[in-house]
Order: structure tokens, then sequence, then C-alpha cells
């Protein structure tokens, strides 16, 4: 189901608050959800609940999440806070990553190639991540 859709059912937006947005959308080639949390439609929380139904992703919630500083090594400041993405936990090889963009490869094969580990994106919510990269690299 398109992320549209799915707010529309849940009762979040009505038909004439989409089609706005999607008419933003291509005008300002920007994602759907940004358009809608930045114009007041959606809280960044319903966006993240919407995208984690939408897409099957895991969801991390980084309040809940206790952030090794030490995983700061496998993915630089500048990396983490271009990309709004941050190292959570490493297991078995994996290094479990937030980002507010789980779905972009490009990406995860960047840091992947960059830390010697396979990748486990998980879906996280951006200003969450960005207070967390201040946190775990406040000494970078």
């Amino acid at each position: 189901m398109k992320l549209g859709e799915l707010l529309i059912e849940k009762g979040w937006i009505c038909l004439a608050q989409l089609t706005y947005c999607l008419h933003l959308q291509k005008k300002l080639q920007c994602k759907l959800g940004i358009i809608m949390v930045e114009r007041g439609l959606l809280t960044e929380s319903q966006l993240i609940q919407a995208l984690h139904e939408q897409l099957g992703l895991p969801y991390a919630s980084m309040f809940e999440a206790t952030l090794d500083p030490n995983l700061n090594r496998y993915i630089p400041a500048l990396v983490a806070r271009k990309y709004c993405l941050i190292p959570i936990r490493k297991i078995n090889g994996k290094l479990i990553v937030a980002m507010d963009d789980p779905l972009n490869g490009e990406v995860i094969r960047l840091i992947g190639d960059g830390s010697g580990l396979d990748i486990s994106p998980v879906l996280a919510a951006k200003s969450e991540i960005v207070s967390a990269i201040s946190s775990i690299y406040s000494f970078e």
C-alpha cells in the first residue's frame, strides 16, 4: 500500500491533503512524508509508525536505545550527520544502523564498505537520530 493511502486509511489525512502534498512533492522533489510533517499534517511519530507499517522494517527509538560510543569508529561523524544515521548495535559481525531513510541502498553500501561490516538498517525518527548523533559524536 502506498504511504498516502495508508495515511488516509488511518484517518490522519484526507484526500485533498494528499493531493496537495503530492503536487508539492513533484514541485519540490522531496519525500512525501517530510512534506506532510513540515506542513503540520502529521507528527514525526505518525510518519515513522506509518513507514514502519508500510515498509515492514524494524523501528528503533533512540530514547530507548543504549548507544555505545565505541561504535562511532565504524561511521565517521561527517557521514552520520550527512546521511542522518547512527550505529546502535553490533551483533555477530553486523552493524545495526538507525536511519531516517533505511531504503537508501547507496548509503548502506557506503557505510558497509567503510566499516567492513554487514549493515542492517532500522527505521528511526530523524529528530531522535540528530539528537543521538550530538550525543555519541560529542567529542569529535
